[in-house]
């Protein structure tokens, strides 16, 4: 913008000219160099693998967040289990004594032999 001022104005200037038509500056513009090119993709091809870089780190980040929360699942997963085994077992063993419990009782009532089995 300002360069095409510039212009504007060094062309009134040099032409002598008055009118308000703006002019352009074709055969002035300069053609980009081959090296200009290589190095202009150069640098488009540098960004575009910074932001791919940056994207996979993203990308790492999010996937070791996601490994985390699933280990911390089934880590309360098997606390869970862990609980209800020991639940399980706790019944178990209640039962175990109540049948026991039952047992003495009835065999107090009454004296039968003893049958072993094995």
């Amino acid at each position: 913008m300002v360069q095409n001022h510039m212009f504007q104005v060094a062309y009134k200037e040099t032409t002598n000219c008055k009118s308000t038509k703006i002019h352009a500056n074709g055969y002035m513009a300069k053609y980009p160099t081959r090296r200009q090119l290589l190095f202009e993709e150069y640098q488009f091809c540098v960004r575009q693998d910074a932001t791919l870089m940056e994207a996979f780190a993203k990308l790492q980040e999010r996937i070791e967040t996601q490994e985390a929360e699933r280990e911390a699942e089934r880590e309360e997963y098997r606390h869970q289990m862990e609980e209800m085994e020991k639940a399980r077992e706790a019944d178990r063993e209640a039962l175990k004594q109540e049948f026991m419990s039952m047992m003495q009782a009835i065999q107090g009532q009454t004296s039968l032999p003893q049958v072993i089995l094995v």
